[in-house]
């Protein structure tokens, strides 16, 4: 124990820290545990702090905490996915191994995680403690469950509308306490640091996995640019229906300005976390806009499905740490690629807007492409089919498709955005979407209650009587 302190001294100044004699008094105070537990704790969190924010990830903090309490033999990060909880290394590339999934309904465990429970675990003893910050008392004890480790399994997660929902899970094993309450320092020490790792996760720029954006976990920018043009290149080549939901926080910069950016980026972890539960392919575009891209739904099922989105968000109750309930509503704007067979045929005249302006440009080129763009699409369709009976794949898709699809993406954003803004400008909290009428693209707020009568709009109708090549083949 006595070389413990220079030990961490030495790690904690290698992650940055140049006042190696600041480190090893945290470090001899963290190993005595000393009474005054309050003082303490404050000064770890903050120094974990500054050693995460000077690493750059959390792996560094979590391979910490062994060397910082020696009765703890590893830690792990666990994703909460549908299926179950799944290992991450917590390395930088967030690397998936292939270990198997923990259910929830097969292991006790994580199945008491999922109400936001802190489950210790050592020998054929099992504790349930409430999560309550300061006051981890007891809530349930089970005996004769033989655990083949004993350690603690605690919940990461935002509280929605006063639900825990679990995002990632901390294991931590070695030689545990079961003290209940304010007594066990150990348990209140490494929920604290747990908090601190789950603040990372959702507020800091740490995690570096390529294609996900790391406050919100939801797919970033360049991911969307890939798959909205696979969505549109789909609708070109083959009629497939997509849709595009765009949403930006109502307010947003007050909650920046008046609460402080971390509170600000925890909000965002929890809209985040509520967007992506409503549907799979959802993106933060930048700052407080997010993206939905619908596949293969339009009309009155993609408003439907607006509905539950906007319903979520009226509003949504966001539990920030230290802060509170801050309570956030949004703005959507939707467009369907149906709509695009009515833009090149009948619509002349448009929204007097930046929007309105954007999309004039797009569709006049989009017509002019038009006349090639059908044969290149029926030779396409053509070498498809060729390849699939002869069991391979198409190899290449021309750069004429390429590009027309590039504009159909283009254009179905700035209708779109321009349907969001429309929502901010006549009172914000609603949903907008583009529709056509006669010779006229216009943008309108969509009133829930007038759905069950209306009749499906022009936008709406069938996209096989709107794709550019007529019927749809047997693709799916």
């Amino acid at each position: 124990m006595t070389n413990k302190p220079r030990h961490l001294a030495r790690l904690l100044s290698e992650a940055g820290f140049r006042r190696a004699a600041r480190a090893v008094d945290f470090g001899k105070r963290l190993l005595e545990m000393e009474p005054d537990w309050a003082k303490g704790y404050e000064e770890a969190v903050n120094v974990f702090r500054e050693l995460v924010h000077r690493s750059g990830t959390a792996d560094r903090l979590m391979r910490l905490i062994p060397e910082i309490d020696p009765r703890i033999n590893r830690v792990e990060l666990w994703e909460a996915k549908k299926e179950g909880l799944r290992f991450l290394n917590a390395d930088k590339e967030m690397v998936f191994e292939k270990r198997p999934f923990i259910t929830y309904d097969s292991d006790i465990r994580a199945s008491n995680m999922c109400s936001g429970n802190v489950f210790v675990f050592r020998g054929d003893e099992g504790t349930i403690f409430n999560s309550t910050p300061g006051d981890y008392s007891v809530k349930d004890r089970m005996h004769g469950i033989k655990f083949e480790e004993s350690g603690y399994w605690i919940p990461l997660g935002n509280v929605v509308n006063g639900r825990m929902e679990l995002t990632h899970m901390l294991a931590v094993y070695g030689d545990v306490s079961q003290k209940p309450g304010k007594d066990n320092r150990q348990l209140n020490f490494l929920v604290s640091v747990a908090a601190l790792i789950h603040t990372v996760l959702y507020s800091q720029r740490v995690i570096d996995r390529g294609d996900t954006d790391s406050i919100t976990t939801l797919w970033n920018k360049r991911r969307y640019d890939e798959d909205v043009l696979q969505a549109a290149t789909g609708h070109v080549l083959h009629g497939r229906r997509f849709s595009l939901v765009m949403m930006d926080l109502d307010h947003f910069k007050w909650v920046n300005d008046r609460i402080t950016h971390d509170a600000g980026s925890m909000v965002l972890g929890v809209v985040g976390s509520a967007f992506k539960r409503s549907g799979e392919f959802s993106y933060r575009y930048g700052g407080e806009e997010l993206i939905q891209l619908q596949k293969d739904i339009g009309g009155l099922v993609s408003l439907r499905r607006l509905e539950e989105l906007h319903d979520t968000f009226n509003p949504l109750r966001c539990d920030v740490e230290h802060v509170g309930v801050v309570p956030v509503t949004a703005s959507f704007g939707a467009a369907s690629a149906g709509i695009i067979r009515l833009l090149l045929d009948q619509v002349g005249r448009y929204p007097a807007s930046p929007a309105g302006t954007s999309i004039s440009k797009i569709v006049s080129k989009m017509r002019s492409m038009e006349p090639h763009i059908v044969e290149d699409a029926k030779r396409v369709r053509e070498a498809e089919e060729a390849a699939r009976r002869a069991g391979t794949r198409l190899d290449k898709i021309p750069d004429s498709i390429i590009n027309y699809a590039e504009q159909v993406a283009k254009l179905i954003f700035q209708l779109a955005d321009g349907a969001m803004y429309h929502t901010k400008e006549t009172g914000r909290n609603g949903v907008g979407r583009a529709i056509v009428r006669g010779d006229k693209l216009a943008f309108e707020r969509v009133d829930f209650t007038q759905l069950a009568l209306s009749a499906p709009s022009a936008a709406a109708a069938d996209p096989r009587q709107l794709s550019l090549q007529g019927p749809q083949n047997s693709h799916p």
